[in-house]
């Protein structure tokens, strides 16, 4: 039998939803990777240079990536459960290094350096949802996002301008909203999740004879926009 929403002639899809403790799904979706650098200044002397230098890293460009995440959602109450998305979330962002001189201004573009990261991921979110308006409910959802970079695990590509490393382990805050759609046989969500990391994820690792461009950076923590589709 139909069951129709009140003052309406819409059908509730799923009606009885958010009544079960436990559910199960999966997500799929798109991110964005980036760096919040932060340069430290320092003069060098690479080798095969004259005099004392500065360099400036920044990130000029970035590449889409992608992510895979199963979901197992804990009912608090109707309006609010908690979400652990276990996945992989694959992308790069590109690590360009001007040679800035003694002054500090703006020089020629130095190397640019594709930094990869594969990281296994382990979100944690609190997720609170608004009263259903027909087959629709809007949501916001914070928590915590522990990852571990399997690239970070690899050798330096030292063929392909890669002269630092990132660490193996990252801890990120994460905050988002989206819509829960509901259909006849399953619940569709659009979520787009911002992800900033917590922590200096510049590993004290780099090429031999490419010092100075570890020591150009005083830190670097990530920063990732995720646009996903969740499905229950």
């Amino acid at each position: 039998m139909p069951l129709f929403a009140q003052n309406s002639r819409t059908v509730l899809n799923r009606p009885r939803n958010e009544e079960r403790f436990l559910r199960f799904g999966i997500g799929i979706g798109l991110n964005v990777m980036d760096f919040r650098v932060l340069n430290s200044g320092v003069l060098v002397q690479p080798p095969r240079y004259d005099d004392s230098t500065r360099f400036w890293g920044s990130v000029d460009k970035v590449h889409p990536g992608f992510n895979v995440n199963a979901l197992v959602r804990f009912r608090i109450n109707n309006d609010m459960h908690i979400r652990l998305l276990p996945g992989i979330c694959f992308g790069q962002r590109d690590l360009t290094f001007y040679n800035v001189g003694r002054k500090g201004m703006y020089g020629a573009e130095d190397i640019r350096m594709p930094i990869e990261s594969s990281y296994i991921e382990m979100p944690l979110l609190f997720v609170y949802a608004v009263s259903r308006h027909s087959n629709v409910r809007p949501y916001v959802c914070g928590g915590i996002n522990f990852r571990s970079d399997m690239a970070a695990f690899k050798k330096l590509k030292i063929e392909n301008n890669q002269f630092i490393r990132l660490k193996k382990f990252d801890m990120a805050y994460e905050l988002g909203f989206g819509f829960e759609l509901y259909f006849p046989y399953f619940k569709m969500a659009p979520e787009v999740k911002w992800s900033g990391g917590f922590q200096n994820v510049l590993a004290p690792d780099t090429a031999e004879g490419k010092e100075h461009y570890y020591t150009a950076i005083k830190s670097l923590t990530s920063q990732v926009v995720v646009f996903s589709l969740i499905f229950e």
